[in-house]
């Protein structure tokens, strides 16, 4: 039998063996790439021993392959504002399909110790931060914390953030200056005032009885 390709291959990306075993001559020729189709090429085959012969239709599909590691769009540089404890929403996507769950875990970073990260994917601190008192490893305000992304296929990416602490004004407001003390005339005067004020209240109700 002579195998040959008769149809569906107009660039000449495939070839045929004598045994009819079907094979990707060049492929650059073929966008392999599963995420931009399943479907390669449709060909058409004939099979004849010189007097007869057969075709056959052969679909030519690619199969998924995970050939993306995650990428972040988390900015690297964050600032947060001191006492606060959300820090963000941590972002990464692969590009495989079909869709893959990523996993976001704290993996270094020389301030990992005073971070965790919570429903999933939010960054936040252990406790809020104080911008008058550094705690980070070298006390300079900038907190370090590598963050991993797994896509359980075994492709991996990290990104290491460097956290700000922000001041936030935490002076309470002045108290109103205090007045001098009243001298003991001044006090005298006031309760005579007061006295003054409560006889003619007594007396203005006395009235209002008769």
């Amino acid at each position: 039998l002579v195998y040959s390709i008769i149809d569906g291959d107009a660039a000449g990306a495939f070839a045929i063996d004598p045994s009819g075993q079907l094979t990707i001559a060049d492929a650059t020729l073929l966008d392999l790439d599963f995420e931009h189709g399943e479907q390669v090429a449709v060909l058409t085959v004939q099979a004849t021993d010189g007097v007869n012969a057969t075709t056959q239709t052969v679909t030519v599909t690619v199969l998924p392959l995970n050939d993306n590691a995650p990428v972040f769009s988390t900015e690297q540089f964050l600032a947060v504002e001191e006492n606060a404890v959300n820090v963000v929403t941590l972002t990464a996507a692969d590009a495989d399909l079909p869709s893959q769950s990523i996993v976001l875990t704290i993996i270094g970073g020389a301030d990992a110790a005073l971070f965790s990260i919570v429903n999933v994917n939010e960054l936040t601190l252990l406790a809020g931060l104080d911008f008058e008192s550094a705690t980070d490893s070298d006390a300079d305000g900038v907190y370090l914390v590598e963050i991993q992304a797994d896509d359980g296929q075994g492709r991996l990416a990290t990104l290491t953030l460097s956290i700000t602490v922000t001041d936030l004004d935490e002076t309470p407001p002045p108290l109103m200056a205090l007045g001098r003390s009243p001298s003991p005339e001044e006090i005298d005067s006031i309760d005579e005032a007061f006295s003054d004020a409560e006889a003619f209240a007594s007396a203005f109700e006395a009235a209002l009885l008769v």
